[in-house]
């Protein structure tokens, strides 16, 4: 048989001496289609590094910048004298509790920002853990040369698109929430403990100071106070805008990755069919069967490690965002019932629902829908790729290989099976569509 070109002579996994003996001495038995653009392939990534470096994630996650650690100082700064401001209005929960409308407005406010606090916490401490994490999203993760980039490619696409949208949407709430009290006209009156009702002039969220309603209503004051919750609402928009695109662009990684990997399973024993027991096995035959098998055997471990990579990428993500999560999904929960009684209050009282108030919750309860929406789909599909790892396996020409390669089979499904890693609310509540549904229903 005429020898290949050695350009496209590449070996598969080439990871051990015994595969490049093997191939020198067989160059005429398995082929692969590899280019030297699979090499610049391999350098890409599904990360939208130009969206992450507008929203400022890049900057803060990359270990390699000079400025990176003056950046993750100053934000940890902001992010405490956040903190503090939001701790004053805790405070002021207890002037609010004979206003019912009032009181839920400002848990509202102060526990989702809070929230967006911590994610911006976990952002700053776990800075290079993350970044390694993304080293998942190239496309040469999976060194193999059945990797299918086209996986991938779809991932990037709609990826790319999904995180503009969440990016667009989160920061339009932001500017109608903050622009509101330029349309709006009036005062909000509150219900003090004593019974008496304070008429204050309309800020952004009317935020709490220990200050009497005449001090409050001066111009001065008033526009300090709005300077002040418009500094809170942005950091928070920041927060929780670099946080959930980090989280979303890690779910859809690991989604197309696992399918990769799947895929990958799947040819294995079908690009190259054994020889025929039909045939006449002469010595030069057998040798090359023996030695296709091997390198079969040799192909599955190869991938097997590729799989057992992803694994440890996914168990370092969950170990970072678990705690995340699951404070987002009771938090997010929690605050669209609040947002809903706040809008039913609004209708029953008969204020009108063309205006700026209204769109404002409106706008709240949308995001943070598509939020959770975004969470419960993300974590839903990567378990259901993951359980395809051993479907992939199964689907591979085990029936035609030796003993050996059926218990490296065999132990790979295990293995797989009985890695239960997954962020659960309670030990019979997954993270997944299902209990998103549950939450809307209630």
């Amino acid at each position: 048989m005429k020898r290949t070109n050695r350009r496209n002579r590449t070996i598969r996994t080439p990871e051990n001496v015994d595969r490049v003996r093997y191939h020198n001495r067989v160059p005429d038995v398995y082929t692969l289609n590899h280019t030297e653009d699979d090499d610049d392939d391999a350098c890409k990534s599904v990360v939208d590094v130009k969206l992450f470096k507008i929203i400022g994630l890049y900057q803060l996650l990359q270990p390699s910048g000079i400025h990176v650690k003056w950046y993750r100082k100053v934000l940890l700064g902001v992010l405490w004298i956040t903190f503090g401001l939001q701790i004053v209005q805790i405070y002021g929960l207890y002037y609010a509790q004979n206003d019912l409308r009032r009181f839920s407005s400002m848990t509202l406010l102060v526990v989702y920002g809070l929230m967006c606090l911590y994610k911006g916490l976990v952002l700053v401490n776990h800075g290079d853990r993350i970044w390694s994490t993304l080293d998942l999203a190239l496309y040469g993760f999976v060194s193999s040369g059945q990797r299918n980039p086209a996986k991938l490619d779809r991932c990037k696409h709609m990826l790319t698109l999904l995180l503009r949208m969440f990016i667009v949407c989160s920061y339009f709430t932001l500017v109608i929430w903050i622009i509101g009290p330029y349309f709006i006209e009036g005062s909000l009156s509150i219900t003090n403990l004593d019974g008496t009702v304070s008429n204050y002039r309309l800020t952004i969220n009317n935020l709490w100071i220990p200050v009497a309603d005449y001090v409050y209503n001066m111009s001065a004051i008033w526009a300090l106070l709005y300077l002040m919750e418009s500094f809170i609402l942005a950091i928070n928009v920041f927060c929780w805008t670099i946080f959930d695109c980090y989280l979303l662009t890690m779910c859809f990684v690991l989604n197309a990755q696992f399918h990769t990997i799947a895929f990958v399973y799947e040819t294995i024993g079908h690009h190259l069919p054994l020889p025929s027991p039909s045939f006449v096995i002469s010595d030069i035959h057998l040798m090359k069967s023996d030695e296709i098998k091997l390198h079969y055997n040799d192909e599955l471990v190869h991938n097997i490690k590729n799989g057992q990579k992803i694994m440890t990428k996914l168990d370092d993500f969950f170990n970072i965002v678990r705690p995340v999560v699951l404070a987002q999904i009771v938090n997010g929960s929690t605050s669209v019932i609040i947002l809903i009684y706040q809008i039913s209050l609004m209708y029953i009282e008969g204020s009108p629902i063309i205006s700026i108030e209204f769109l404002k919750l409106f706008s709240g309860f949308v995001s943070l829908n598509i939020e959770l929406y975004m969470y419960c789909y993300a974590f839903n599909h990567i378990q259901t790729k993951k359980d395809t790892l051993n479907f992939g396996l199964y689907c591979s020409n085990w029936t035609e290989m030796d003993i050996k390669f059926k218990k490296k089979l065999l132990i790979a499904m295990n293995f797989n099976t009985a890695h239960k890693q997954q962020i659960k609310t309670s030990p019979q509540s997954i993270i997944n569509l299902e209990m998103f549904s549950n939450v809307n229903v209630f």
